[in-house]
């Protein structure tokens, strides 16, 4: 059995570097839903949702593949990038969420460890931000110097 650990978020578009764009810009977004989601449940062996925001369905709208689950959510996001930047972390969480919530129901799992990842990135205003756990000193101990993450 493997712990669900891991989250990825991708658009549905011809170009490849559009599909880049689309997913950095969707990044942070996931690495804090990914922060937040606190729950240890177990699968076979995927570790991974992988949610495709696509216009159309192309296989099952869910798959579980060897280390990932492919979720299939609907919905055109070409109209993406034209967005103002609050719309697009909100559209981001959006597919995320229900993506997620779509494995949840398939599977049986409990919905609540996804919910507090939502409420808890809408909390956060949508902003990544953390600090590293590792501090470092100067030899002398004179110094110390923490690393804030965004």
């Amino acid at each position: 059995m493997t712990k669900l650990r891991s989250f990825q978020l991708y658009g549905e578009f011809e170009d490849r570097l559009t599909r880049r764009d689309f997913w950095f810009q969707c990044d942070s977004v996931v690495g804090l839903y990914e922060r937040h989601f606190r729950a240890n449940i177990q699968t076979r062996t995927a570790s991974k949702i992988a949610v495709h925001v696509q216009k159309h369905r192309t296989n099952d709208h869910l798959r579980e593949l060897d280390i990932t689950i492919d979720v299939e959510v609907l919905d055109d996001c070409r109209n993406f990038f034209s967005l103002q930047d609050r719309a697009k972390q909100a559209a981001a969480l959006d597919w995320l969420h229900s993506g997620c919530l779509e494995a949840a129901h398939h599977f049986g799992w409990i919905r609540s460890p996804f919910e507090v990842a939502r409420q808890a990135v809408i909390d956060a205003a949508f902003v990544n931000q953390w600090v590293h756990k590792y501090q470092a000193a100067r030899r002398d101990r004179r110094y110390t110097a923490e690393l804030h993450c965004s």
